[in-house]
Protein backbone atom coordinates (compact mmCIF):
# COMPACT_ATOMS: atom_id res chain seq x y z
CA UNK A 1 0.00 0.00 0.00
CA UNK A 2 0.96 3.63 -0.87
CA UNK A 3 1.19 6.47 1.61
CA UNK A 4 -0.91 8.92 0.25
CA UNK A 5 0.90 12.44 0.52
CA UNK A 6 -0.48 15.79 -0.18
CA UNK A 7 1.94 18.56 -1.56
CA UNK A 8 1.02 22.29 -0.94
CA UNK A 9 2.87 25.77 -1.05
CA UNK A 10 2.84 27.98 1.86
CA UNK A 11 3.57 31.24 1.91
CA UNK A 12 2.34 34.19 3.39
CA UNK A 13 -1.17 36.05 2.25
CA UNK A 14 1.66 39.47 0.83
CA UNK A 15 3.20 36.84 -1.19
CA UNK A 16 0.18 35.15 -2.32
CA UNK A 17 -1.35 38.51 -3.47
CA UNK A 18 2.43 39.11 -5.56
CA UNK A 19 2.62 35.22 -6.74
CA UNK A 20 -1.15 34.74 -7.75
CA UNK A 21 -2.55 38.72 -8.49
CA UNK A 22 -5.74 37.25 -10.98
CA UNK A 23 -6.32 34.79 -7.51
CA UNK A 24 -6.17 37.21 -5.17
CA UNK A 25 -8.15 39.84 -7.24
CA UNK A 26 -10.87 37.39 -7.25
CA UNK A 27 -10.74 36.95 -3.23
CA UNK A 28 -11.13 41.18 -2.89
CA UNK A 29 -14.60 40.77 -1.94
CA UNK A 30 -13.94 38.07 0.97
CA UNK A 31 -15.06 40.37 4.18
CA UNK A 32 -11.30 39.58 5.58
CA UNK A 33 -8.89 40.57 2.89
CA UNK A 34 -7.78 44.08 4.17
CA UNK A 35 -7.10 41.89 7.45
CA UNK A 36 -4.96 38.97 5.82
CA UNK A 37 -2.66 41.75 3.87
CA UNK A 38 -2.14 43.87 6.96
CA UNK A 39 -1.56 41.06 9.66
CA UNK A 40 1.64 39.36 8.21
CA UNK A 41 1.13 36.31 10.16
CA UNK A 42 -1.60 34.88 7.54
CA UNK A 43 -0.47 32.60 5.46
CA UNK A 44 -1.93 30.78 1.98
CA UNK A 45 -1.67 27.23 1.38
CA UNK A 46 -2.25 26.07 -2.32
CA UNK A 47 -3.20 22.45 -2.31
CA UNK A 48 -3.63 19.94 -5.11
CA UNK A 49 -6.86 20.54 -7.35
CA UNK A 50 -5.95 24.82 -6.92
CA UNK A 51 -7.67 24.51 -3.10
CA UNK A 52 -6.67 27.32 -1.03
CA UNK A 53 -6.82 27.81 2.54
CA UNK A 54 -6.04 30.97 4.71
CA UNK A 55 -4.97 31.11 8.23
CA UNK A 56 -2.21 31.31 10.74
CA UNK A 57 0.37 28.35 11.02
CA UNK A 58 -0.71 26.86 14.00
CA UNK A 59 -3.99 26.43 12.66
CA UNK A 60 -5.71 23.03 12.01
CA UNK A 61 -5.45 23.03 8.21
CA UNK A 62 -7.33 20.66 5.68
CA UNK A 63 -4.35 21.18 3.33
CA UNK A 64 -2.10 19.11 5.22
Amino acid sequence: MRARTNVYLQMSFREFVENFPDIAEDLKDMPLYEHFLTDPLYVVRVGDGNKIEIGYKEDAWHIK
